[in-house]
């Protein structure tokens, strides 16, 4: 969940604030249009992808296009054209399947026409194509339909004409449904309209907001629905709620909330942050660019709903990166030298054990119920045993990564979990050693041998979902920022089966930039 100050004032009569502002969902992310700027947030394998540009309207170069009548149509094709464009800039950063080879009409086209040139005319005759299929379809069609019947009364003809409509639109929409890229802008719709509606309402997306809006409207609880950022969210501003007086900053760490909050019922839409079972929820303040935890046993939701169904719509990037999350919190809780008992233990054996068998499943067929499932629970179980006994360094150095890169925390484990494991070195081999023993990696050798072939089983797991090997975009300025705050994270919340210093620290980073 977002931190950041408020550059609204909270005003419960807000009726004469206005704004121009629109969206529309892309492929992994949204397009965000205001009077004289557009924003574009696409999610990559290798993080956010942003891109802002400075409006340029035809009808200011050109103010006949201005005058009623002719401006609406000028405006129309301009957002066509545009959203066109916006659609093709988020399909070239999500990854395309390995077995698809471009097709010979794709291969002429790249080879006979330049790529700047080549583009253009495809946003012209997707936005030509469009505009004559919904003639056709929504016009043309139902009324050529509707004329077969020989209707005699006006009133049965429309009758007749707008049920063929309904019928060819509903059509449309399950047939559109069912492709591919269309499911995965279906999974950002409805961002844009939640970005627009707090703003236009003077509410950032933070936890101040959050807790306003609990008080302001007399609840007696949160339902949190989504990611780990939402449930996070909720857990943050029950306490907020539950100590008013205590701003968010001061509750990082452990044992710092101490009072009971307001039920928490977390419905997880994805399979991997574990959320819907732990008392920690991780804080973003965008203003110092720092992520950190805040660790009570009262933030605990009061009840999980785990259901399949709501996690089939999940792009194949985001069921990577969540099950490899999963795979984090199960493996670092299982090294840790502290607190570990025979039910957490049992619960990241279990919980790895699933993920190995599942995760790739998922990942192909996000519509494998049974794998879905699996990996729920995977998530669920992980959860229940690094609750118990913490994480190590691998989260250490993905929170500080995040807070200033805004990586995908998923991703960042994915990264790191293979380096900072061989790094432990000896300090963990009898743990993975049994790990790969019980997922059969390896059954025979030493536990040397058998803890390395874990660590590369992990590499190919992500080798076979898209996932990088390193960062490149790290640089060495940032380094005593995240140095600092892993250490302090590491060293003074977890139990961690080696204990860093700075040195040791950057050796990690300069492995995980050189590995990119």
């Amino acid at each position: 969940m977002i931190l950041e100050r408020n550059p609204f004032p909270m005003e419960k009569n807000n009726k004469q604030f206005r704004t121009s502002i629109g969206g529309q969902a892309l492929i992994e992310g949204i397009l965000m249009r205001g009077p004289e700027k557009q924003a574009i947030v696409v999610r990559s394998p290798e993080g956010l992808v942003t891109k802002v540009e400075e409006l340029t309207l035809i009808k200011d170069k050109y103010p006949i296009l201005g005058w009623p009548i002719i401006r609406g149509a000028v405006t129309f094709l301009d957002s066509m054209v545009r959203g066109v464009k916006a659609l093709m800039f988020s399909a070239d950063y999500y990854p395309d399947d390995e077995n698809t080879q471009p097709s010979k009409l794709d291969q002429w086209l790249e080879a006979h026409i330049p790529a700047e040139k080549l583009q253009s005319v495809l946003v012209w005759v997707s936005v030509i194509l469009s505009l004559g299929l919904t003639l056709l379809l929504f016009m043309l069609l139902p009324t050529f339909i509707a004329g077969l019947f020989h209707a005699r009364h006006a009133a049965v003809h429309n009758l007749i004409e707008g049920a063929v409509k309904i019928a060819i639109f509903l059509g449309y929409l399950i047939l559109c449904s069912r492709q591919k890229d269309v499911r995965r802008v279906f999974c950002y719709h409805g961002a844009e309209h939640k970005t627009i509606f707090c703003y236009e309402a003077g509410l950032p997306l933070t936890v101040e907001a959050i807790r306003a809006q609990y008080l302001e409207n007399g609840c007696d609880g949160f339902l949190a629905i989504g990611g780990g950022s939402p449930m996070d969210a909720a857990k943050a501003a029950a306490a907020r709620v539950a100590k008013p007086n205590t701003p968010i900053g001061k509750m990082a760490g452990m044992m710092k909330v101490m009072t009971k909050v307001a039920p928490i019922v977390a419905v997880p839409t994805t399979s991997g942050t574990g959320s819907e079972v732990t008392m920690g929820a991780v804080i973003s303040d965008h203003d110092e660019r720092h992520k950190y935890a805040i660790m009570d046993p009262n933030l605990v939701p009061k009840y999980a709903v785990l259901d399949p169904k709501l996690t089939v719509s999940m792009p194949k990037f985001v069921t990577a990166t969540t099950g490899i999350d999963a795979l984090t919190h199960a493996v670092e809780s299982y090294v840790t030298w502290a607190y570990n008992n025979n039910a957490s233990n049992r619960n990241a054996e279990e919980a790895v054990v699933k993920i190995f068998r599942n995760l790739k499943r998922a990942y192909e067929d996000g519509n494998d119920l049974e794998a879905r499932e699996a990996m729920l629970i995977a998530s669920y179980k992980a959860g229940l045993a690094f609750n118990h006994t913490g994480v190590g360094y691998v989260h250490a150095i993905a929170h500080a990564m995040g807070g200033i890169y805004n990586t995908a925390h998923g991703l960042a484990n994915a990264v790191i979990m293979p380096i900072v494991l061989e790094d432990y070195g000896t300090a963990v081999h009898p743990q993975l050693a049994h790990l790969a023993e019980i997922t059969g990696v390896k059954t025979t050798g030493s536990d040397a041998e058998k803890a390395n072939a874990f660590i590369a089983a992990i590499r190919q797991m992500n080798r076979e979902m898209g996932l990088p090997t390193g960062f490149d975009f790290i640089e060495q300025k940032d380094f005593p920022q995240i140095i600092k705050w892993a250490l302090a994270e590491g060293n003074g919340t977890y139990p961690v089966p080696v204990i860093y210093n700075e040195a040791r620290m950057r050796h990690v980073l300069n492995r995980i930039v050189l590995e990119a």
